[in-house]
């Protein structure tokens, strides 16, 4: 069915698409100097064959990618069950997929063909260099075909696509092929714009990916309005949130990451493999492809095979693999993988706090500092380890997931194996530690301790007078709370110096004190939490006394 597709599309195309384009974009030339004479006679067709044909050409993809996208039966992870070449008779869903994907690449390799018209059109304001063109269409005609025939192997021979030397000639040859260019063309500028913002303090990272002739910027301007950080890819060119990790995890906390934060494993250099699908998937299908992926994916349900399960983004999830994620067995991993096999998900080492594993009591006083040892391994170094040869298999990092509002705790090295934190304010903290293998985390998400912080907070007068009494107060004395919510119970002990002064009660959260003596009055209090293995903190306050 695939080469029923792929004859059925050039079809299409030849009459409806590439056919009126080729008149279109020669009567643009007549009309440029190049050409006047014709041009004069015949300019109405120019607006008329583009939009036309562009109208088309949008309308012949979005028919196909609705066959494709309702017919494959997605699951919610891992590869999607297709016949296998050479096992048998294909299942009924298959005919109706392969039948759209063939005819996706087969108007597609026909659009290419337009290449000897299209790239003159291009520079028809630049009449020298349009004739130079036009001089060299004879060449520009030889790449045309060359194109459209790399382009429709995978119809005659599907096991290619997977094939990382035939992904490579697709992705390089994407850039002068004329069906990528309303992405390429618009990856372009939105580069140029990010780009320009790091001459303004923006972060911005730039790394060419060479196995399908890519161009990767992480970071710049174009992502705030984005609440949930992503990437996306816009034909040879792809971009991704700042707020992705280049080879660690990133922790997220609330609202962002919901009700207590979240890790996201994918790191820049692991999105990388799956942005590049799409850099193939457009080299494949053409822009207009893309851009109604990205419309499944972002504005219809799962339901309706949308998010994550929409057929653009399975075809180039292939291209990553995570275990977690529905993928469509087309493209392959350039590196790392073989066959139908998934990502295998990092997993932890030997992870503790002060040596206590997870799940353990952790008890603390109020400023206490923490030793944080944490290792992961990946048993199949994919993807970071075998994308970037000699560089570590798994990137870590330590936070904290919860923390009381005005703690601000911070953790020093929080991307390395040991770490250390400090706990500042009393209350009740959660330590989290995760591993990415450039792709997802570990099973399970990432690792949890939890700590209770015993802190005394004492309130004092400003100043205060002999032999009248003054109150102390230590009652935002805390050390967090119990499984039901309800703070843990505290010891009170009070202490003053001078010890003249008079206290009434010594084990209260709240105490009245009497001076007997001028000068400065120090008031101790050391607050014990019975609940949290006896941990004390001790603070005072300083009231001078008139």
């Amino acid at each position: 069915m695939l080469i029923v597709g792929a004859v059925f599309g050039a079809v299409l195309s030849f009459f409806f698409v590439a056919g009126p384009l080729v008149v279109a974009m020669a009567v643009a030339l007549a009309v440029s100097p190049v050409l006047p004479i014709i041009g004069a006679l015949t300019q109405w067709q120019f607006p008329v064959g583009t939009i036309g044909a562009t109208i088309s050409h949008i309308l012949f993809s979005l028919i196909a990618y609705v066959i494709a996208a309702l017919a494959t039966p997605v699951p919610a992870s891992g590869a999607v069950a297709v016949t296998p070449a050479g096992g048998g008779f294909p299942m009924l869903w298959e005919f109706f997929e392969r039948f759209a994907r063939g005819w996706l690449m087969g108007m597609n390799a026909v659009v290419v063909l337009t290449l000897p018209f299209a790239l003159p059109w291009i520079f028809s304001g630049l009449p020298a260099v349009s004739l130079l063109l036009l001089a060299t269409s004879p060449l520009l005609a030889i790449a045309a075909i060359f194109i459209a025939v790399v382009n429709v192997i995978p119809v005659f021979a599907p096991g290619v696509a997977g094939n990382n030397i035939y992904a490579g000639i697709l992705g390089w040859t994407a850039w002068i092929s004329p069906p990528t260019w309303p992405a390429t063309m618009l990856g372009l500028v939105v580069c140029i714009v990010n780009s320009i913002t790091a001459l303004f303090g923006a972060p911005v990272r730039w790394v060419p990916e060479f196995w399908t002739g890519s161009f990767m910027t992480h970071g710049g301007i174009l992502y705030p309005f984005w609440r949930v950080p992503a990437g996306y890819s816009l034909g040879n060119f792809y971009f991704l949130d700042p707020r992705i990790g280049a080879t660690t995890p990133e922790f997220f906390p609330p609202p962002l990451g919901g009700p207590t934060g979240a890790f996201i494993g994918l790191t820049a250099d692991g999105a990388t493999l799956h942005e590049t699908g799409h850099t193939l998937n457009v080299a494949a299908f053409g822009a207009w492809f893309t851009y109604i992926g990205w419309v499944h994916q972002n504005f219809f349900p799962t339901g309706l095979n949308g998010g994550p399960r929409a057929y653009a983004e399975v075809l180039a999830e292939a291209h990553l693999r995570d275990s977690t994620i529905p993928w469509f067995p087309f493209w392959a991993p350039p590196v790392g993988l073989a066959g139908l096999t998934p990502n295998a998900p990092p997993t932890f080492d030997t992870v503790t706090v002060d040596g206590l594993p997870p799940g353990a009591f952790l008890n603390y006083s109020a400023g206490a500092s923490l030793t944080l040892s944490g290792a992961s391994a990946d048993a199949d170094g994919y993807p970071a380890a075998a994308l970037i040869p000699g560089s570590p298999a798994t990137g870590v990092r330590w936070a904290f997931s919860t923390q009381p509002a005005a703690a601000a705790a911070a953790i020093t090295g929080a991307t390395t194996g040991t770490a250390t934190a400090v706990v500042p304010r009393g209350g009740d903290y959660t330590l989290a530690f995760a591993s990415t293998d450039g792709a997802e985390l570990p099973v399970g998400g990432p690792l949890s301790f939890t700590a209770k912080v015993v802190e005394a907070v004492v309130s004092v007068p400003i100043v205060a007078s002999v032999n009248q009494s003054f109150t102390a107060d230590g009652s935002m004395s805390t050390a967090g709370v119990d499984f039901a919510g309800a703070p843990l119970p505290l010891t009170f002990a009070w202490s003053i110096t001078p010890p003249s002064a008079v206290i009434a009660d010594a084990t209260l959260p709240t105490i009245s004190v009497t001076p007997t003596e001028t000068g400065p009055h120090v008031v101790t209090l050391q607050v014990t939490a019975a609940g949290a293995a006896g941990t004390s903190h001790t603070a005072s306050g300083t009231v001078p006394v008139s």
